[in-house]
C-alpha cells in the first residue's frame, strides 16, 4: 500500500511539475507574441510615417520636378533638331558628289 501511495504522489508530483513547466511555457510564449505584436505595430507605424514624408515631399518637389521636366524636354529637342540639320547638310552633301560623280562620268566615260 505504501509504495502505490508512493507511486500516486511521485506522478502527481510529476504532474504538476509538468503543469508548471507548461505554464512558465505559455507566459514566454505569450510575451514573445506581445512583443512581436509590438514590433509588427512599430513597423506599420514607421512605414506609414515614411510614406506621408514621401508624400509630403513629392508635394514639395512638384514645380521642381515640372521645371525639371520642361528643361530636359527643351534640351533633348534641342539635340534632335541639331542632329536633323547635320543629317540635311550630309544629304545635301551626299547628293552634290552624286552630280559630281555624274558630270565627270557623262565626261569621261560617254561618248561624245
Amino acid at each position: 500500500m505504501q509504495q502505490h501511495t508512493f507511486t500516486l504522489k511521485a506522478k502527481g508530483l510529476q504532474a504538476f511539475r509538468g503543469y508548471l513547466h507548461q505554464q512558465r511555457r505559455m507566459v514566454l510564449y505569450k510575451q514573445q507574441a506581445m512583443e512581436f505584436h509590438v514590433k509588427c505595430r512599430l513597423r506599420q507605424c514607421w512605414g506609414q510615417w515614411l510614406q506621408r514624408c514621401e508624400h509630403n515631399e513629392e508635394i514639395a518637389l512638384g514645380p521642381l520636378t515640372r521645371k525639371a521636366r520642361g528643361h530636359t524636354a527643351a534640351k533633348l529637342s534641342h539635340k534632335v533638331l541639331a542632329a536633323w540639320v547635320q543629317y540635311i547638310i550630309h544629304c545635301r552633301q551626299r547628293n552634290r558628289l552624286k552630280l559630281a560623280a555624274d558630270a565627270h562620268f557623262g565626261d569621261t566615260a560617254l561618248p561624245k
